[in-house]
């Protein structure tokens, strides 16, 4: 009974302060051993997520790939800028190509235009373009010839044969002598401002712009005439041994190849009483108004082109440029004379030779408000 009751008083022994506080400091140890093998295996995954994602980029940064990808990449660039430069062409092609039928058929209806008035007849001409309109051959989308038609005004003609006329005896009806004009009469006066420029045995008209400078078309001075402008005749209305003769520097003063002009400088300046330089017009002709012309047909007297149904301006380009036409009688000699409206007298232009069209002969004509507005020399008189 002793023995029995010693076995079961070992059994119900209760463990002491020290023994619980250390229990619990194990137990608390392995939970801290615990959470840090969970924290360990935590990092371990992200470490195996962050090296698998490592690897899924890593294949996009291989320099091969980018290699390749820039090479793609250019390689379309190329084709792009290929493609828009070929459609620009194509485009530049199409547009080209559209202008010069356009131009085409404003040459073909010019010289139609041309055609149609070449009659010396004012009814016949109104009745051609009236034709042609109606055909559809000449456009009239703004119904301005229709308008101009129906007016009653009388339409610029041309002689039937062509605008000019060849200078001699048989043709007095066309140029006239100035020496038979009246002393007190505008042309009269103007001429004695006109004279005929001489480089060799070549001749064209010219006219004062100043006591020390003269006016004349720039090929009287083309390069080609080695002998360059040497006299100026002023006043050879009779003969021309009566007249007053003026050296001229070899050198001219201003040329414009564009405008078609030239000035020239005189060694011996003109009394301006005598003389007075003529100014040039700073107004655009206009289509159909008469014009006279002072000038040396085949350096002969001066001569006068006035007929007013056969010396008209007959075509005008457009404001700021220079061209124009007329239908004044003009033969050699006749280049760099001033183009004078008979309405005010003033100089519109300076003759610049013929303008062959089909088979209308027309007289070319430089505005003197363009060589006015854009001429140095004539700006600083």
């Amino acid at each position: 009974m002793d023995d029995t009751k010693q076995t079961n008083g070992a059994e119900n022994i209760v463990p002491t302060p020290w023994e619980r506080e250390t229990a619990e400091r194990e137990f608390a140890l392995k939970e801290s051993e615990l959470v840090i093998s969970r924290e360990e295996l935590a990092i371990k995954k992200r470490e195996s997520e962050l090296k698998e994602e490592d690897q899924r980029y890593s294949r996009w940064l291989n320099p091969v790939f980018l290699g390749l990808a820039a090479a793609t990449l250019t390689l379309l660039g190329n084709i792009y800028v290929t493609h828009q430069q070929s459609k620009a062409a194509t485009e530049q092609e199409e547009t080209r190509s559209k202008n010069s039928l356009l131009q085409a058929r404003a040459k073909a209806q010019s010289d139609l235009i041309l055609e149609a008035i070449k009659t010396g007849d004012t009814t016949k001409a109104a009745n051609n373009l009236e034709f042609f309109v109606k055909l559809g051959f000449i456009d009239d989308p703004d119904g301005r010839i229709a308008a101009y038609l129906s007016s009653g005004k009388n339409i610029p003609v041309l002689p039937s044969g062509s605008g000019t006329t060849h200078w001699g005896a048989s043709n007095t009806s066309i140029f006239r002598p100035v020496s038979k004009l009246a002393l007190d009469s505008t042309q009269r006066v103007m001429s004695n401002s006109v004279g005929m420029v001489r480089y060799g045995q070549g001749f064209c008209t010219a006219w004062l712009v100043a006591s020390d400078l003269i006016i004349t078309a720039d090929y009287c001075v083309a390069p080609d005439k080695a002998e360059g402008p040497s006299v100026f005749v002023l006043g050879y209305l009779f003969t021309e041994s009566k007249a007053v003769t003026l050296p001229v520097s070899s050198t001219p003063v201003e040329v414009d190849r564009n405008l078609g002009y030239a000035i020239l400088k005189l060694t011996t300046s003109v009394d301006k009483s005598e003389h007075p330089p003529l100014s040039l017009a700073t107004r655009e002709p206009t289509p159909g108004e008469s014009v006279f012309l002072l000038h040396h047909p085949e350096a002969g007297p001066m001569q006068i082109s006035a007929d007013a149904d056969e010396c008209k301006v007959v075509t005008v380009s457009p404001t700021g440029q220079a061209e124009f036409s007329h239908s004044c009688a003009t033969v050699g000699g006749s280049s760099g004379a001033p183009i004078i409206a008979a309405s005010d007298f003033s100089i519109i232009g300076i003759h610049y030779g013929k303008d062959v069209m089909s088979d209308v002969v027309l007289n070319r004509g430089r505005k003197t408000s363009v060589i006015r507005k854009r001429s140095k020399v004539l700006n600083a008189h």
